[in-house]
């Protein structure tokens, strides 16, 4: 019996509570090959960090480290290991091995892989690392590619990271997304605008308002322009403030001085 036709075989013949245990062990051994990749790079890492660590006073290992920053053959698994398959495992292992990249070299800018990446899930992944390590240098690159992009996960990553990052000078292409975007995008697209608290954005809204008719879509539209419009009257009640306060300030000492 081939490999295919004992799948299938165990496939029907398993009750449905060990079905989706099967399906899980297959994925696993699927990515076995791809995980030890990562494996191997990690405790190569780990034992560089613990070399290089205890010599730090060196000039050699100075020299290593200045050579380190500009080196970027350790991120070079990002190309070759993820063109089909990424899954929890692989962002657990690719999580940890940016986490101690990030503390020790100089860390190159994610959106490479999001702008080469054919593969969906890695370039959500990636660009909610890139939200995770603040790398506002990437914003712009991202605010780009969501004029063209097509997939609902990836424009909802790249709202949501931008939103997080308050990269302001993209809420135009956010926007953009909201004609012809699905629920999901258009309720990420209100509340990036929310949160932006822009002319531009109180502008769209108003528009949107009377032009939309899904209620729910509505309830966040109003929720929105409200948030909006509280955040403007307390700056505007904070300069008056301020204002009187520095009035008060200037009349008093006057007050003394004629007393």
């Amino acid at each position: 019996m081939t490999s295919k036709n004992c799948f299938h075989f165990c496939f029907f013949c398993v009750n449905s509570k060990f079905r989706q245990c099967v399906i899980e062990n297959i994925s696993i051994i699927k990515n076995q090959e791809k995980l030890k990749t990562l494996e191997h790079e990690l405790i190569e890492e780990f034992e560089r960090i613990f070399i290089v660590g205890k010599t730090l006073s060196k000039v050699e290992d100075e020299k290593l480290i200045r050579q380190e920053k500009n080196n970027y053959t350790s991120f070079k698994f990002l190309d070759e290991n993820f063109i089909l398959d990424f899954c929890k495992d692989d962002e657990i292992l690719v999580h940890q091995f940016f986490l101690h990249k990030f503390r020790i070299v100089h860390f190159p800018l994610l959106s490479r892989w999001v702008r080469k990446s054919k593969n969906i899930n890695f370039k959500v992944f990636i660009i909610k690392e890139i939200a995770f390590f603040n790398q506002r240098a990437c914003a712009s690159i991202l605010s780009s590619l969501l004029d063209l992009e097509q997939h609902k996960n990836v424009q909802l990553a790249i709202i949501d990271t931008l939103r997080k990052m308050y990269y302001q000078q993209g809420e135009s292409q956010i926007i953009a997304c909201y004609e012809g975007g699905c629920l999901e995008v258009k309720r990420a697209v209100i509340e990036a605008i929310s949160d932006f608290k822009s002319n531009l954005g109180m502008e769209f809204l108003n528009q949107q308002f009377f032009k939309c008719s899904d209620s729910e879509i509505k309830t966040d539209i109003i929720n929105a322009m409200k948030c909006i419009r509280e955040e403007k009257f307390e700056s505007i009640n904070g300069r008056y403030k301020i204002s009187d306060n520095s009035r008060n300030e200037t009349i008093d000492p006057l007050k003394y001085h004629f007393g």
